[in-house]
């Protein structure tokens, strides 16, 4: 594809997010709020990139939904609400 002819090998792709703030900045680039959809889509999304033979990651898929402040937050969770998200 597009990729391959500019001469990439790597893209990061896969954009997954639990968006829940409409002022998020990138979030629009994101895959959004229902986490199972969202993992099947970004799948497939990362399957056809690799078909290609380029290398694609899932990128920004836990507690990346700050947009404010977001070089200097700090976030912290607890482990069980963290998995739950």
């Amino acid at each position: 594809g597009e990729a391959r002819a500019k001469r990439f090998n790597v893209m990061l792709a896969g954009g997954i997010n639990l968006t829940r703030d409409p002022w998020g900045g990138r979030n629009f680039e994101y895959l959004g709020e229902d986490p199972l959809l969202a993992g099947v889509i970004a799948g497939e999304s990362i399957r056809g990139i690799q078909s290609n033979h380029i290398v694609s990651t899932i990128k920004h898929f836990a507690l990346n939904a700050q947009e404010t402040g977001r070089f200097v937050m700090d976030a912290r969770i607890g482990e069980a609400a963290l998995r739950e998200s």
